[in-house]
């Protein structure tokens, strides 16, 4: 019979720095989480229309705390693991270019199936002209 492996062992693997995706995660602050926070964002926002996506947002100017963003992805646009990955390509997008937007705003990004096929850099050129557009105050249709 084997003996147990002493408690000291396994509490220094929790010791250990973070792993470079844990340290690169979107942070839960800069997310939009409730169904409700979704819907004042396309019932009461502006839209802004790209090739790949379409870009709500609403202004809350009562509110000071940090730009968030939520993304949705259409069960159209394929099987979970498809949708999955658009959210992490979209995810790594938003969290490059947050910085850009002011202070107050939910922010919510919804691909078209023709992001699909794009490679990264171009999600990435059209989150960066997105969030600049809306930085700008030159936002789209009410």
């Amino acid at each position: 019979m084997r003996e147990r492996e002493p408690e000291s062992r396994s509490s220094t693997a929790k010791a250990e720095p973070a792993t470079n995706s844990q340290s690169q995660k979107f942070p839960r602050t800069s997310r939009l989480t409730k169904h409700a926070e979704f819907e004042r964002a396309y019932k009461s926002g502006r839209k802004i229309f790209s090739a790949l996506m379409t870009v709500f947002y609403l202004d809350s100017a009562a509110c000071k705390a940090p730009a968030r963003v939520g993304f949705t992805v259409s069960k159209a646009f394929g099987g979970a693991v498809t949708r999955n990955l658009m959210k992490r390509r979209l995810r790594a997008a938003a969290r490059k270019y947050l910085g850009l937007l002011p202070a107050g705003l939910e922010v919510v990004v919804h691909p078209k199936k023709s992001a699909l096929g794009v490679n990264s850099e171009k999600i990435h050129g059209e989150m960066e002209r997105a969030f600049r557009s809306i930085a700008a105050g030159k936002g789209g249709k009410h």
